[in-house]
């Protein structure tokens, strides 16, 4: 467990801070259910999360906003 206040656990909040707010309530919830699923289960609902998401608008923001503008300043829907 980290300590608050170290490196490790300011650059994890710092990572968090700058991801898609959709995003991570989406992992939140899938990472809740996959503790009582089998692995097969866990793995075909990762394989659904992963095409809803090239649906949105998040995954192509950030790279947008990552790797090809270069600005780092990603505009989420919802913010």
């Amino acid at each position: 467990r980290a300590e608050k206040g170290s490196a490790w656990s300011q650059d994890a909040y710092n990572a968090i801070d700058r991801s898609s707010p959709t995003s991570l309530k989406v992992t939140f919830e899938a990472l809740k259910r996959a503790s009582t699923m089998s692995l097969n289960d866990s793995l075909q609902m990762e394989y659904r999360m992963l095409h809803r998401f090239m649906e949105g608008n998040d995954f192509y923001e950030g790279v947008r906003a990552i790797l090809l503008d270069k600005d780092n300043a990603p505009v989420w829907k919802p913010d």
